[in-house]
């Protein structure tokens, strides 16, 4: 088990590595994902299953860091009726 110092440690180096977006560009990604289903990720998640679907037919989807969304996965396994790997 990780004491506090190193965890503390951990957190640490895991976000020094991370993007420095300014929080007033995230107002449009906010919206979206109040937004769910109608929001405009989730016609981008439509349109790329409906390419998957209709021209790479795969027996599996891998959808790394859709998941940031909440209802990417979903999406794809309802639309492809595939099973979905998502990290």
């Amino acid at each position: 088990m990780l004491d506090c110092c190193s965890t503390a440690l951990a957190v640490e180096l895991a976000t020094n590595y991370g993007t420095d977006t300014p929080v007033a560009k995230l107002g449009g990604l906010t919206l979206d994902l109040i937004h769910g289903d109608e929001g405009h990720a989730v016609k981008e998640v439509r349109r790329l299953a409906d390419f998957i679907k209709t021209d790479l037919k795969p027996d599996v989807v891998s959808l790394p860091n859709l998941d940031v969304h909440g209802r990417g996965p979903g999406v794809f396994h309802r639309e492809l009726k595939l099973p979905v790997v998502s990290s």
